[in-house]
């Protein structure tokens, strides 16, 4: 007979993690409304530029825009296709000013991630409801 895996119960900051992260990702995903790589309106995903485990910029709506999983994985593999659409679009200055701040060292509360996932809750909900807080509308 196989082992039994044990849940582990997930922790507090666990938990406001996957808060923020879930309200961050549905913001994105509602003020791109599609892919800014190909176009396309489905199977969407919130692809960070610069790698979410740097938490300086995790949470950056200029360093994640929205991505299919097409292309969200293919920037896994080719960084340099949305690095240059990046460039293209904001400028190389905009760029290296994103690098500059994700090698920034940043720790996020329990209680800062809660509250970050109600301010996207809120920001998601004025642009559903036709409010403007969206800057990468196309």
């Amino acid at each position: 007979m196989g082992k039994k895996t044990r849940k582990t119960k997930k922790t507090a900051r666990q938990r406001a993690i996957k808060k923020a992260d879930d309200a961050f990702s549905l913001y994105i995903r509602t003020r791109d409304k599609r892919c800014v790589l190909c176009g396309k309106e489905t199977e969407l995903t919130a692809g960070h530029l610069i790698t979410r485990s740097r938490w300086s910029v995790r949470y950056d709506e200029d360093n994640v825009f929205c991505q299919c999983t097409s292309c969200n994985l293919k920037h896994e593999y080719y960084p340099e296709i949305f690095t240059a659409w990046y460039i293209s679009r904001f400028g190389e200055k905009k760029y290296e000013e994103l690098v500059i701040k994700s090698q920034q060292p940043k720790k996020y509360t329990t209680q800062e991630l809660l509250e970050l996932a109600e301010y996207y809750k809120e920001k998601t909900r004025k642009l559903l409801q036709g409010g403007n807080d969206g800057q990468n509308q196309s």
